[in-house]
């Protein structure tokens, strides 16, 4: 049986520019999310995180970037 897979992508704000940004994309490679895209406005610390994982797993994905220091306000942006 074939998972569906498909690319979403996450906002967030961080607090601390370029170490953010690693912050984020360290916990979602440690927990094997497949991030296929960034890119980031640094002045305002906005990040767009691409992942490409199975539909059940995205909303994990969501949870573990709330519950990290210094970044705020996390969605699907699609």
């Amino acid at each position: 049986q074939e998972v569906s897979k498909m690319t979403k992508k996450l906002h967030a704000k961080v607090d601390h520019g370029v170490d953010g940004l690693i912050r984020v994309l360290s916990t979602l490679r440690r927990r094997e999310f497949d991030v296929v895209g960034v890119e980031m406005e640094e002045h305002e610390g906005a990040l767009w995180i691409t992942l490409d994982a199975p539909d059940q797993t995205t909303d994990r994905a969501l949870e573990h970037v709330k519950k990290l220091y210094g970044v705020h306000d996390v969605r699907w942006v699609r």
